[in-house]
């Protein structure tokens, strides 16, 4: 012991150190209170060591705390300590406990082979924990657990207890490392893992997972970043913009988890068959995303400019069917009664306005019950964006654009006031259902008085024959509602409405299975059979070949092979 007190002392002037220091490691190494008696009679007189014994029992409570402040001295760099000092930068592996300091691999053998710091204690780099600073004090080895803001010290479990028992200590803030340190990203996807990371270089650091961790060195920006597994140190140095946050945003988190739980699921994760709550959603793609899919989805380079915003900035505007949230279900409402400010799904609408009290309400369409009408479908469901005035149909922004292109659409006036929209459009209705009620009435008496007529109406309204049929002259019903005057020229049982001609072809395109009958008093003909001086009443019409044509020649032009493909419609009408 006296031949290693002598070692320690040169070595230890050497690095221009303190006795104090010295006697220090000395303890350290040996885990027993070393003896003064000894010391002294080696290395110091009596005079020197009444003083050293008082000097150390005035500094020992400061002695945690300057192992603190090298504690973060050193987590500051992941480099070799004496290369950075010759400025080499070389990545450190491991850790000599004793001197404190970081060695690649090149110095930690050479470490390892001095005679003076050969029994030196080396672990890995990445092993490197902290310790709890009253047991060190007491030359025990306990990793600390938790963290006292106040006093910046480190703690065990045992420690804890003693520390907050203590009167002077009761008011201080005691946190759990491994408990209240969670990965920030995994959180805000609401998923609790421990952090065991944080990002070095980042201006504002947050603790991160092993997965988090790996991920952010996968992105573009941030994959030279140096990562540190100090989490201890992240506390101690970021306690006051991020110990007290952490803590508030965990019990935030587990409010928000308790009222969450029946939170829309991360669409890309549940088509891989995997069950991940979304915290994010692109507007651009109408999709909801988990964090770790949201990191990737905006990395992207054609999605990398997509607006991704927080989901519940997104839910808040879709709201709930109050009658059958009473109920203890959860249904996205579809209208709104402006007269009792309550939110109705579709059967809670009709429920609402078949009370008598209730009959006389102002239903209003949401805005998110707006589905485009061309893209519905099994399975698909286009929320719309425009409304067409002419058409009277909605629009989602693809549809819109080939509503545009068409020839016979493309002065169609678009607007994007879907709510008004509908309701002049049901207002319309009304009106029209009841003048359709007097139309009805005067061709029950028509068709009395004429019965080939009224023979002729019913197979066209099997299989939508183009037939004559006497009606009292009609204005085209969207040409009135935009405020243009046309005649109308066909009319359509199913709609209840009349067209003109231009208005009709976008109305066949879209309702092909509706029964059309044409106003005209003149039948079409057959172009085939009247070419062999044949009169058969043409029943359909080929849109490739532009001829109308009798359910024989049809059948026939169906069965070529040159003609196999065309597209045969009855609503469309051949005009000479």
């Amino acid at each position: 012991m006296l031949k290693s007190a002598g070692a320690y002392i040169c070595c230890r002037s050497r690095r221009k150190t303190t006795e104090i220091q010295v006697l220090d490691k000395l303890e350290k190494t040996s885990n027993t209170k070393v003896s003064l008696q000894s010391y002294k009679a080696t290395s110091l007189d009596k005079f020197e060591a009444d003083k050293l014994e008082e000097q150390i029992k005035q500094q020992r409570s400061r002695v945690s705390k300057e192992k603190k402040k090298r504690d973060i001295k050193m987590s500051e760099n992941e480099f070799c300590d004496p290369c950075s000092s010759a400025n080499i930068q070389v990545a450190a592996t491991h850790y000599c406990q004793l001197c404190e300091e970081k060695y690649c691999d090149n110095c930690t053998a050479s470490h390892q082979n001095q005679k003076l710091t050969k029994d030196h204690k080396i672990i890995d780099n990445n092993m490197i924990r902290k310790m709890c600073d009253p047991c060190s004090v007491n030359h025990k080895e306990t990793k600390g657990s938790y963290v006292c803001e106040e006093c910046e010290e480190f703690l065990c479990i045992e420690c804890k207890q003693n520390h907050i028992l203590q009167k002077s200590n009761q008011d201080h803030n005691v946190k759990s490392i491994m408990e209240e340190i969670l990965c920030e990203a995994c959180r805000r996807a609401d998923r609790r893992e421990h952090a065991a990371l944080y990002c070095q270089e980042c201006e504002d650091p947050e603790p991160l997972c092993q997965s988090c961790a790996t991920q952010h060195q996968a992105m573009k920006k941030t994959r030279n970043h140096q990562l540190s597994t100090d989490i201890a140190t992240y506390i101690l140095r970021h306690k006051k913009e991020v110990i007290l946050k952490v803590s508030e945003k965990t019990e935030t988190t587990g409010t928000d988890t308790d009222q969450g739980s029946d939170q829309p699921t991360c669409e890309p994760c549940t088509f891989n068959n995997r069950t991940r709550k979304a915290a994010h959603y692109c507007k651009d793609c109408e999709e909801m995303y988990c964090f770790e899919c949201m990191s990737k989805h905006t990395t992207q380079k054609n999605s990398s400019t997509h607006e991704v915003v927080q989901l519940k900035d997104v839910l808040k505007t879709l709201k709930i069917c109050e009658p059958c949230n009473f109920n203890g279900n959860e249904v996205n409402a579809t209208h709104k009664c402006e007269d009792c400010e309550e939110y109705l799904c579709e059967d809670c609408k009709k429920n609402h306005l078949s009370s008598k009290k209730q009959r006389q309400h102002k239903i209003v369409p949401m805005a998110s019950s707006f589905l485009c009408i061309n893209c519905q479908g099994p399975g698909i469901v286009v929320k719309a964006t425009y409304f067409c005035k002419n058409c009277e149909n909605l629009l989602c922004e693809v549809c819109t654009e080939d509503h545009k292109a068409m020839k016979m659409t493309r002065d169609h006036v678009l607007t994007t006031e879907l709510a008004g929209s509908i309701i002049l459009k049901e207002k319309r209705q009304e009106a029209s259902n009841r003048s359709q009620t007097d139309i009805h009435d005067k061709d029950e008496d028509t068709r009395d008085k004429n019965p080939l007529v009224h023979g002729n109406e019913r197979s066209t309204l099997k299989v939508g024959q183009t037939v004559a049929v006497n009606r009292p002259h009609q204005n085209c019903d969207p040409c009135v509602f935009s405020g243009k005057t046309a005649n109308a020229t066909y009319y359509c049982k199913e709609c209840e409405e009349y067209f003109c001609y231009f208005c009709m072809q976008y109305h066949g395109a879209q309702n092909k299975s509706h029964a059309v009958n044409n106003l005209n008093t003149t039948s079409i003909m057959c172009v085939t059979c009247k070419k062999m001086d044949k009169d058969f009443e043409a029943l359909t019409f080929c849109l490739d070949c532009n001829e109308p044509m009798c359910q024989a020649c049809a059948e026939r032009h169906h069965s070529m092979k040159k003609s196999r493909i065309h597209r045969l419609d009855s609503s469309y009408i051949y005009q000479g």
